[in-house]
């Protein structure tokens, strides 16, 4: 500005942020998509902080506990979640906060008189604390446990049908073995007699 008041030079400086602003609109729109993909996710999943205290946790978790994340936020996580807190589960909890390792846990336990197994993965957040993804696989587990009888049953039915009709000690050692050795799958069955420490 010259003595008469004429502006004779301007000087401007102009730093392009479009860069800048188009990061920072993926970022939020990235978060946004996370956000929904956490929310309709069948997977409980739950967030603690440093101090093992709820965060945040998406529907599939509050149906999965019975409990709001209204609820239980700010709680930690034995008092959050009092039917299914475990000790071991808790110290793995820990060892992701402390040493920053992802921990895979089976959780089994029992609430209104219903077996809860599940499959449980933990991770480190940026914040230091505790990303959860946790399953409910109790159907599987029942699946496999009602398998696992049924061969059983099945094997033990097929045993006393093949010794029923023999007469004699050594064959029925010899048909009980080869039918052991078949259902587990093995190529040699040793057997010996004990006597009884009484005698």
């Amino acid at each position: 500005v010259e003595h008469d008041g004429q502006v004779r030079f301007l000087l401007h400086h102009v730093t392009d942020v479009t860069d800048q602003v188009l990061g920072q609109q993926a970022l939020a729109r990235a978060e946004q998509r996370a956000a929904r993909i956490l929310e309709r996710m069948a997977d409980a999943h739950c967030i603690l902080d440093r101090d093992l205290r709820v965060v945040a946790m998406n529907p599939a978790a509050e149906r999965m506990t019975g409990r709001t994340c209204e609820e239980v936020r700010g709680l930690g996580h034995r008092d959050a979640f009092p039917d299914s807190f475990d000790p071991e589960t808790g110290d793995a909890y820990r060892r992701v906060v402390d040493e920053g390792v992802e921990q895979h846990l089976q959780l089994h336990y029992t609430t209104d008189g219903r077996e809860v197994h599940l499959e449980i993965d933990a991770y480190s957040t940026d914040e230091g604390g505790v990303a959860i993804f946790a399953r409910d696989v109790s159907e599987r587990v029942r699946g496999v446990e009602a398998r696992r009888k049924s061969e059983a049953q099945r094997f033990l039915t097929q045993l006393g049908d093949a010794l029923h009709s023999l007469n004699d000690v050594p064959a029925v050692l010899r048909e009980a073995t080869r039918l052991l050795a078949e259902q587990l799958g093995a190529s040699r069955v040793i057997y010996a007699d004990t006597e009884d420490a009484s005698d």
